[in-house]
């Protein structure tokens, strides 16, 4: 998105990028589910060794590719950074 032409746009596109190689990868494909049915559904509880107010949590998800047209990443992200009455924050 710009402000110039189309055409000026390609071209300055194509002048930046002619140099990258197509390799003709394809996307990786991860078959079946990262964790079994006896790990889910599980409470972790920890002890905070230092004062802070920050929080990281990292866990898997199927993968998008079959759905990436719902933003499915975008939805959990909507849901997680609702600051409203009742949310986690």
């Amino acid at each position: 998105y710009g402000r110039q032409p189309l055409d000026e746009l390609q071209l300055l596109v194509e002048q930046k990028f002619s140099s990258v190689v197509d390799k003709d990868l394809q996307p990786n494909q991860f078959g079946g589910v990262p964790y079994k049915k006896e790990h889910c559904c599980t409470l972790v509880k920890t002890v905070p060794i230092t004062d802070g107010n920050s929080i990281e949590m990292h866990w898997t998800a199927p993968p998008e590719a079959p759905v990436f047209r719902n933003l499915p990443a975008n939805y959990l992200g909507h849901l997680l950074g609702h600051e409203g009455e009742g949310s986690i924050f």
